[in-house]
């Protein structure tokens, strides 16, 4: 970035002081010869006005030029060159009106026609310069539209001024010479201009707008000139010459207070308005040209300039179509032809803004359920096809536009509209997602999980929302519900959540987990067998937390292996204890599905055992229906060698998961625990009761324990009792207690044994 300068600034206090006296006094010899040449009565010379304050202020403009070019040495050359073209131009004033104006016959060309003229190469090199100094890194559109500006200008001008002056033109060659050299001049210092400010975008600064002022200024008033000249009706002391006293000032102005526009590394982005403008006005030229009798040059120049402007509209027409392909591209995803994440999360943003005044929109995020296993089973080629259907599918069904693929199997809808419409646009998805997906002959069934935020209740910006809808849909998925809609309270993800999982690690570390006991009830003897361990997080300034709190963030942080060795140490070492204490009781301890993916998860129990004296046949091992799902092969792997070691495995939250009874035949387990949902209603519900009944009855078929989780009354107890179900936990038997609470439930049930009065 080059930097901005302010040269008054840089100047010591006295300097600041002497600058401001000289522009003082400058604008005042220019207000002065300005307002004198209105008032006076037309063509009155005044040797006062015209030789000696006009040329005051023509002097004053150049030493302030000159100034700029000593105190700053950016730009130092060019204002040098300004300056000396702004000295040439005074003394040709001074030469004028002092001496020249006063000869009979007035010579023209004269001298002072010599020094005006010597004006323009020094102020082409200054201009130069400065615009070397201050291009931006342009396109070639940028410059193409420099290019055309420069050839337009230039055609106009021979149209308009060069034609009529050079038509008007009499005398001898100089005289012809001269007056066509002074538009010419003109011409060529404006089509530079021009060309730069195309060049350069908007905004360039007051600097530019300075010296576009002047030297346009300076052009009008020696076209007027030049006229009056060949007309022979030019005399001194009209407006007219103040205009070069006016213009010569800007410049001085220009030096100092102009300031660049913002540096940039490129131009914001080439419109085509400036070669469309110019085309149009070279256009006419040319369809004109002969009617008017314009000259040839101008003719010429305008044909060039309409080849130029016309070549650059076409090119800027095929840049435009590649960079809308491009753009459509970026926001395509290019599997299922849907809008792909930025798409949608711009589409959700316009909708927000619109929305705002109008009324609700419901965002879903749809993640499809155990799509890893058709990708690992039966190739990416297949799990291709299925999400390119599954597009299709949702597209039809939520209609063009609202709908994208964020990513691997997950896409997301927009909905306009409040919760009842989010909770429909989530029936629709389940609809279209009933029928099978027929992939080479094979047909796979697609389930999905779908969150659903809404807005303005669940958030106002498309991160939020987005990031609500994504925490319901794991609140679905978790609960097997199929949709879920964002609740607050459920919300883990917040800073509460980032805390906690800062704080976790160190939390294992230093002992902060505590275990709790739930007991389990032998249904046949009515004593208590064996106790679950479930885990808490003593927080030092939250209190106990629960395990909805931190086991998924001990999952997703990579620090369920560490829990879980922690949690299987403390209750192997309890369940030590009570063995010395003659308190013989089974421990249950959950796994994580993560933790079947630890090839050294056997060993690793081995040795907690094998430290603690504690037999392997009284651990017990749970690990939900979905755990076992998700890498069957080595699931089925380890739940072997942990079999072989001793310990007894049972699959937790039996019936919500997706185990067929095949995949459980062949699995080396030992009881099946039935969810608790099975026995909300068991004692009203006909088939609820048959549900149970049979789920019993096909766990002792395989050979395996029954546990029935989430008994709540003594009529469910008697209940399980009747058909034949072989053990029980919940709230009616015993809540989750500490170790010492749980030794005394274990002795009481031995003492008592009976099932009319459960320990609890």
């Amino acid at each position: 970035m080059r930097k901005r300068w302010v040269p008054v600034v840089g100047l010591a206090a006295r300097s600041r002081v002497a600058l401001a006296v000289v522009q003082s006094v400058t604008a005042l010899m220019l207000a002065a010869y300005v307002a004198s040449t209105i008032l006076r009565s037309r063509g009155s010379a005044s040797v006062l006005f015209d030789t000696w304050v006009g040329n005051l202020a023509y002097a004053g403009a150049t030493v302030l030029c000159g100034w700029r070019a000593l105190a700053e040495r950016r730009c130092r050359w060019a204002w040098a060159a300004i300056a000396l073209s702004l000295a040439f131009f005074t003394a040709g004033s001074v030469l004028w009106t002092s001496t020249i104006q006063f000869w009979t016959p007035v010579p023209y060309p004269s001298p002072a026609d010599v020094c005006f003229l010597v004006f323009y190469p020094l102020a082409y090199l200054g201009l130069g310069l400065l615009i070397r100094d201050h291009l931006p890194k342009g396109t070639r559109a940028a410059w193409s539209d420099g290019l055309i500006a420069g050839l337009g200008v230039a055609a106009v001008g021979a149209s308009i001024v060069l034609g009529p002056i050079s038509r008007a033109s009499q005398g001898n060659t100089a005289s012809v010479l001269t007056n066509i050299a002074y538009p010419v001049g003109d011409l060529l210092l404006v089509a530079m201009l021009v060309g730069f400010l195309a060049v350069r975008g908007r905004r360039p600064g007051s600097l530019w707008w300075y010296l576009t002022f002047g030297l346009v200024l300076f052009a009008v008033a020696d076209s007027v000139y030049v006229w009056r000249v060949t007309s022979g009706t030019y005399v001194t002391g009209t407006p007219l010459d103040g205009l070069w006293a006016v213009a010569a000032f800007a410049l001085a102005l220009a030096a100092w207070h102009g300031r660049p526009g913002p540096d940039r590394d490129g131009p914001p982005g080439q419109p085509i308005v400036v070669p469309v403008l110019f085309m149009i006005s070279s256009l006419a030229i040319v369809v004109l040209a002969e009617r008017f009798n314009l000259l040839p040059a101008a003719v010429t120049l305008a044909s060039a300039t309409l080849v130029a402007a016309v070549a650059r509209v076409t090119s800027g027409y095929r840049q435009l179509r590649g960079l809308a392909d491009i753009r459509q591209q970026a926001r395509t995803d290019e599997l299922t032809g849907l809008a792909n994440r930025r798409g949608f999360y711009g589409g959700l943003q316009s909708a927000l803004k619109a929305a705002s005044n109008v009324g609700e929109l419901a965002v879903l995020l749809v993640d499809l359920d155990r799509f890893k296993e058709i990708n690992d089973c039966l190739g990416h080629r297949v799990g291709d096809a299925v999400l390119s259907q599954i597009g299709q599918r949702l597209a039809r069904a939520a209609g063009p536009g609202t709908v994208a693929r964020l990513g691997g199997d997950e896409f997301a809808l927009l909905a306009a509209g409040g919760q009842g419409v989010g909770v429909a646009a989530a029936a629709q998805v389940q609809a279209a997602l009933a029928e099978q997906v027929t992939v080479d002959g094979m047909s796979l069934r697609v389930e999905a999980s779908i969150g659903i935020a809404l807005a303005p209740e669940h958030g106002d910006s498309a991160d939020t929302l987005l990031q609500h809808a994504d925490i319901a849909m794991y609140e679905a998925k978790r609960h097997h519900l199929g949709w879920e809609l964002y609740a607050p309270e459920r919300d883990f993800h917040s800073r509460d959540r980032l805390e906690l999982t800062g704080a976790l690690p160190r939390a294992i570390a230093e002992g902060q987990m505590v275990l709790l006991y739930q007991p389990k009830l032998d249904l046949g003897s009515g004593r208590i067998i064996g106790v679950e361990a479930l885990v808490r997080w003593q927080h030092p300034t939250r209190g106990l937390l629960t395990p909805d709190c931190f086991v998924d963030l001990a999952e997703q942080t990579g620090q369920i292996g560490a829990l879980t060795a922690a949690v299987l140490e403390a209750a192997v070492r309890q369940q030590a204890a009570w063995q010395h204490a003659g308190i013989e009781l089974s421990m249950a301890v959950n796994l994580s599905a993560l933790n079947l993916l630890d090839q050294r998860l056997s060993s690793k129990v081995a040795r907690v055992l094998q430290a603690h004296g504690v037999r392997a046949n009284t651990l017990v091992l749970e690990i939900t229906e979905d755990g076992l799902m998700t890498d069957p092969e080595q699931a089925q792997d380890l739940l072997g060698r942990l079999r072989a070691l001793g310990c007894a495995v049972a699959v937790d939250d039996y019936g919500t998961g997706f185990a067929s009874l095949a995949y459980l035949r062949n699995l080396p387990v030992n009881e099946l625990k039935l969810d608790r949902s099975f026995l909300a209603d068991v004692t009203t519900d006909g088939r609820a009761r048959s549900i149970v009944q049979s789920t019993v009855d096909l766990a002792h078929s395989l050979g395996l324990r029954m546990v029935a989780e989430g008994v709540e009354t003594a009529e469910t107890l008697e209940l399980l009792v009747a058909m034949g179900c072989d053990e029980a936990q919940g709230f009616y038997i015993g809540r989750p207690v500490t170790a010492a609470e749980a030794a005394e439930t274990a002795r009481a049930s031995r003492a008592t044994a009976t099932l009319a009065q459960p320990v609890g």
